[in-house]
């Protein structure tokens, strides 16, 4: 009986034990499985909230390319602590499970903004670093309990870049200022006076540079064109860069000033004497003999000189060279032509409109020397015919040449006639024929004779340069050069071969997808498939050591109507071997950089150089096509862009559930 009761006792106590034990073990297989849920929740909404993090900055990225969107406002403004709420449309119409009820809250937040560089040096007004805050809460539910909920924040840091400025920049350093100009050549003067190779002087026989017309353009926005050191007004250079009239420029006369050919000036018998000391012997047989200079001016090249004027115009241009200097002495046609409309070319207020600085032409005037023997009565009319026609009495009104003159009647005779130049100051115009460069490109409303000999013209003075670090600048300066501010470029590459992967540049496909500035340490190579040009779209700069360009470049067809392309190089080369038309700014320009064209160039853009260099181009005609997107009006203002950088400052995860 006892026995009997204590195995009964120890079979319950075995049960109550199993009992307990089963329990327990229910109990925390519920919360195993409770736990095990919430981690599946909680991992899959933290997997959910980084996706919608995610999206939220490619919102960002991809709305602030629309100047008009919420978002590029939003960070335009970037008031501090300021903050925007958004929608994420994918995420919201995305739903794990049915009858999971999930949702989002995404804000971003203004951090801080930065408007100078970490020297202290002010950058442009409205350019900037910045950084932004993205937070997105994303919310589980089921029914109406909250199942799991994680919370991602982060911080990118984003700049805004001025990509073109309109004209009131001043006096502010803008990275793009150089995009006001069709040609802009920093060291025009300096390679103008020191050319040594005929080729590589603005005037040459064998290349023309044809800046395609811009009267269509309102004249805020064309295109200027400039040659750094000749404007006189800043740095006092008496010395123009000029461009030879030729012949063969469409109406070449309306260029010059006013000048009918006429008689200038009026000389004794006692002066022929003195030019002519043969005379001396038969002075009493001559009264009444005077001396008459008569002036013309025409274009400094001409293919032929026929007959005698022809005649005479060759050897009086060559006398002229034989006194001048170096550069001086290059009479080739000009290579600069500002339209390919000639009514425009030749017009003054046109030229006004685009042309800065001391640009001039340069044209022949001649002046003839007759001895007029009308009113003498001594001698018989067949001795006045053979004074006349002697050669000794036909000689040039030349300057003295540079060197040594062997024959003594026509040394007496120019020296005589520099001595009779300088001593009136009554008469209007020289008596030495020389080649004329005091007047402006187009001058045809000046009047040749209405000068006093110390006019300076010049076009208008180019709008201010100005260092990023503050005060003006000189184009010779060392650092002259766009785009200075490192701070604000968006991507940066070592090597051809990254670019090539980038996002920017597709090369199987021939695309360029531009925004903002990019660096790439490298020679960039652009042709495009099946021999057809490389397509981009989008505004932005590309900056290289240097550029290979062996097709056209041209912009999408689905692209915005103003985007553009801009190419720089510091000290590379610019190579462009082909004819196909290159939308885009080219720059070479800040340290000796080198653009080498190898066949006719049509470039829709700007050229933007240290040195022409045109030993370096190809024979022909070289167009430049100004693209005025490049230059926006008081009235359109500054052209503005923000780039978001993917890149993550700082990550903040919080999660939470039930």
């Amino acid at each position: 009986m006892r026995k009997g009761f204590i195995l009964y006792s120890f079979i319950v106590f075995i049960l109550i034990i199993i009992g307990v034990l089963t329990v327990q073990f229910h109990q925390m297989s519920r919360q195993a499985g409770a736990m095990a849920f919430r981690f599946e929740k909680s991992e899959l909404v933290r997997q959910i909230a980084e996706s919608a993090i995610d999206e939220a900055f490619a919102i960002f990225f991809s709305e602030t390319k629309n100047i008009n969107s919420e978002k590029f406002k939003f960070l335009f403004k970037h008031k501090k602590d300021s903050t925007l709420s958004f929608q994420l449309p994918i995420m919201e119409d995305f739903s794990p499970n049915s009858g999971d009820d999930l949702s989002f809250i995404a804000s971003a937040m203004i951090i801080d903004f930065r408007d100078s560089d970490i020297y202290g040096n002010r950058l442009y007004p409205g350019e900037g670093v910045g950084t932004f805050q993205i937070s997105v809460a994303a919310v589980l539910k089921q029914r109406t309990k909250i199942v799991a909920q994680c919370q991602i924040t982060r911080h990118h840091d984003f700049r805004i870049i001025s990509l073109v400025t309109s004209q009131k920049r001043k006096p502010y350093y803008a990275t793009n200022f150089l995009l006001d100009y069709a040609l802009f050549v920093r060291c025009g003067m300096r390679e103008f006076q020191t050319s040594t190779p005929i080729k590589s002087s603005y005037n040459a026989d064998n290349i023309q540079i044809v800046v395609r017309d811009q009267s269509q353009i309102p004249v805020e926005k064309r295109g200027k064109i400039f040659f750094g050191g000749t404007d006189i007004k800043k740095y006092l250079n008496d010395s123009p860069i000029f461009f030879n009239v030729a012949e063969n420029f469409s109406q070449y006369q309306e260029l010059f000033p006013k000048f009918v050919p006429k008689i200038i000036y009026t000389v004794p018998l006692s002066d022929c004497c003195n030019l002519f000391p043969s005379l001396r012997g038969f002075q009493n047989d001559l009264q009444g003999m005077t001396g008459v200079f008569e002036a013309q001016i025409g274009p400094i090249w001409k293919s032929q000189y026929s007959g005698a004027q022809g005649d005479y115009e060759s050897k009086t241009k060559e006398g002229v060279k034989d006194a001048l200097e170096s550069f001086q002495c290059n009479t080739n046609p000009g290579v600069l032509q500002i339209s390919d409309n000639g009514i425009m070319a030749r017009d003054p207020a046109y030229a006004a409109s685009i042309l800065e600085g001391a640009i001039r032409q340069r044209f022949l005037y001649t002046v003839k020397f007759n001895l007029n023997l009308d009113n003498v009565g001594k001698i018989s009319q067949s001795d006045k015919n053979k004074i006349k026609n002697d050669p000794a009495y036909k000689l040039f009104c030349l300057p003295i040449p540079k060197n040594p003159i062997s024959n003594t009647n026509i040394k007496t005779f120019l020296t005589n006639l520099a001595q009779i130049d300088q001593r009136d100051a009554a008469k209007t115009l020289p008596l030495i024929s020389r080649f004329e460069d005091n007047f402006l490109f187009t001058s045809k409303q000046q009047n040749f004779e209405r000068r006093d000999g110390s006019e300076k013209d010049s076009y208008p003075s180019p709008q201010d340069f100005f260092r990023k670090d503050g005060g003006r600048m000189h184009p010779f300066d060392a650092d002259f050069r766009p785009y200075a501010h490192g701070l604000l470029r968006s991507k940066t590459m070592d090597y051809f071969d990254i670019f090539k992967t980038s996002s920017v540049y597709d090369k199987a496909k021939g695309e360029l997808n531009l925004r903002g500035i990019t660096t790439v340490f490298d020679e960039v190579t652009f042709q495009g498939p099946n021999q057809g040009p490389v397509e981009f779209s989008g505004k932005g700069v590309i900056i290289a050591d240097g550029f290979r360009i062996l097709s056209g470049i041209k912009k999408k067809a689905t692209a915005a109507p103003d985007d553009f392309c801009i190419l720089y190089t510091r000290g590379g080369n610019i190579t462009i071997d082909t004819t196909q038309e290159i939308e885009a700014g080219i720059m070479a320009v800040g340290d000796q950089g080198n653009v080498i064209v190898t066949k006719p160039l049509k470039l829709k853009g700007c050229l933007v150089v240290d040195y022409l260099q045109l030993e370096n181009w190809a024979n022909g005609k070289h167009t430049i096509t100004y693209n005025p997107d490049l230059n926006r009006s008081s009235s359109e203002g500054d052209f503005f862009q923000i780039i978001p950088a993917p890149q993550i400052t700082f990550q903040r995860i919080t999660e939470d559930g039930t």
